[in-house]
């Protein structure tokens, strides 16, 4: 056999890459060499502790990992000249899929994050037809996200969840979504009591009862939805369940604290320039 072009010709001294790679803190086990039939490739099945409680991220391992393989004689001396330098190495399955999908999402949450906001806005000034409206509805929307990144951030500290960046992408849309849907259901319900009240106090609590319903009853039955995730036996979806739903809860909790007290402190002005009143 051809060192230079099988490397499972190397298979003593590939014994004693798997003991390496057994060293990476978060590898539980390691399993091979294991050649194939034509000797052209040798798989190791790295054992990555995923669990909750793990104590290293399961990106850190395996970018861990990556760098023992990028360069094998380098992690272990007596692999050199063994095996060809053109030789490739991967670090793939449910370990490497997890650190792909968190680097994707991670590098993007900004990104999804500004587009959501601005798309949110010209929605909502072509909708409202006023400036001053959608910015309050907007910084309910933040104020909700803040809110639910910091309880998601508790969470993960206690243990409670495992996050990756696919969960953190997705709460960050889902929680401007959520909230600015329940604004749109309180200013729709607290225009209408404008037209009929002089009083704008009157008016927002006779609309913040009228919507509270509605609200109420589209957060809990999405909130619910979403907390059926912890049922899957994938860690990366099983964490979206709790992670979502605390972004569904704080976004129902903002839509009927923070904007209505935004609502008041603005009055009518808040629909500028099309102000409604029981005159009109």
């Amino acid at each position: 056999v051809d060192h230079a072009r099988h490397p499972a010709a190397a298979f003593p001294a590939l014994a004693d890459l798997a003991g390496r790679l057994g060293e990476v803190p978060g590898v539980v086990d390691v399993a091979g060499p294991i050649p194939s039939d034509d000797g052209a490739a040798v798989q190791f099945l790295a054992f990555v502790d995923s669990s909750a409680g793990a104590e290293r991220p399961v990106a850190d391992v395996v970018a861990d990992l990556r760098e023992v393989v990028a360069d094998p004689a380098a992690a272990d001396p007596a692999l050199a000249g063994t095996v060809a330098a053109d030789t490739e190495w991967h670090v793939g399955g449910p370990a490497g899929l997890v650190a792909e999908l968190g680097g994707a999402f991670a590098g993007i949450d900004g990104l999804l994050l500004l587009v959501a906001l601005v798309v949110v806005f010209v929605i909502l000034v072509a909708v409202y037809r006023s400036v001053l409206l959608p910015v309050l509805v907007l910084l309910t929307a933040v104020a909700a996200l803040c809110g639910a990144i910091v309880a998601v951030y508790g969470m993960a500290l206690a243990g409670w969840i495992q996050l990756n960046g696919q969960a953190q992408g997705i709460l960050s849309i889902l929680v401007i979504g959520a909230a600015t849907d329940y604004c749109l259901l309180l200013v729709a319900r607290h225009r209408e009591e404008l037209l009929v009240r002089a009083d704008v106090g009157e008016a927002l609590r006779a609309a913040v009862r009228g919507s509270f319903g509605a609200i109420t009853a589209s957060a809990s039955t999405v909130a619910l939805a979403l907390l059926i995730l912890m049922a899957s036996d994938l860690n990366s979806t099983r964490s979206l369940g709790p992670v979502a739903a605390t972004g569904v809860a704080f976004a129902w909790l903002a839509a009927l604290t923070l904007l209505p007290a935004l609502l008041r402190l603005t009055g009518r002005a808040a629909f500028w320039p099309t102000i409604p009143s029981p005159e009109r």
